[in-house]
């Protein structure tokens, strides 16, 4: 199933609903700084927030598909013309990625929304499909990377999760996945997604659907498998950051001592 503008604006924004009570960008000449996990308060989360998670391979220019949670729907929007049968399989918008950029931009500007992904890999990506937009993305733009929020404040949790990283291969970065995992996070991830690797799973689909002529009902079992877990994986990166995001914040505010009741 392929959709146009208006459709993929629609059925996302259908669930943008408050005004965000802090984003009210004015003309400024001063490049105003990127919010990150230490500004941000729970003032934040109570305006619209569109969380954005792209999956792509390292030889990619775009990526090949994203996940857009917003308040509590998920939607998946593939941008890769070559993976459209599998995602029409699934109900999935399919959209060039050019042309998503625009809708995405057009969508937060209308709804005062902040931007949330993990790391700057997103903003790289917006960025360098329209470059023009740079400035634009820059100031509604939350960088939810963790690693500085938790060296900072829970630096005992850092430790014990880049000792766990490093012990598993030679980088001793810690990942979303990592601290999703830990149990002072509490998120519920699948163990079936533990040890999934989603660049491969992307070029198995493409490879098969490339020898088979587009025909996703040809495909191997394996194949469609990934696919399926390719979805679900993406869905938990932008669940677990929000959840993540939502931990630090309700953590800081006990801190403080003035936890708002939800």
């Amino acid at each position: 199933m392929s959709y146009g503008h208006e459709r993929l604006a629609c059925k996302v924004a259908g669930h943008l609903q408050p005004v965000h009570p802090l984003f009210a960008p004015e003309p400024s000449t001063k490049k105003p700084r990127m919010l990150t996990p230490s500004k941000l308060r729970r003032e934040h989360l109570d305006g619209v927030v569109i969380w954005l998670d792209f999956e792509k391979t390292m030889t990619d220019t775009e990526p090949a598909m994203g996940c857009e949670l917003v308040n509590d729907e998920l939607t998946t929007i593939v941008y890769d013309a070559q993976l459209a049968p599998a995602a029409q399989q699934k109900s999935l918008a399919v959209m060039p990625f050019r042309e998503y950029v625009a809708d995405l931009a057009q969508r937060v500007r209308a709804h005062k929304a902040l931007l949330a992904a993990y790391t700057m890999a997103e903003h790289k990506v917006l960025v360098d499909a329209d470059p023009t937009l740079a400035a634009f993305w820059h100031s509604v733009y939350f960088n939810a990377r963790a690693n500085p929020w938790f060296r900072h404040y829970q630096p005992t949790v850092q430790d014990r999760l880049e000792a766990q990283a490093a012990a598993k291969s030679d980088f001793d970065s810690v990942g979303l996945k990592d601290y999703l995992l830990a149990p002072e996070v509490r998120y519920p991830y699948p163990k079936r997604l533990r040890g999934f690797e989603p660049a491969k799973a992307l070029r198995l689909v493409r490879e098969q659907l490339a020898a088979k002529n587009g025909q996703y009902g040809s495909i191997s079992d394996t194949a469609k498998a990934r696919w399926t877990k390719l979805i679900e994986y993406n869905e938990h990166d932008v669940k677990g950051m929000r959840h993540l995001v939502e931990y630090m914040v309700t953590w800081e505010e006990k801190q403080r001592g003035h936890s708002k009741p939800h």
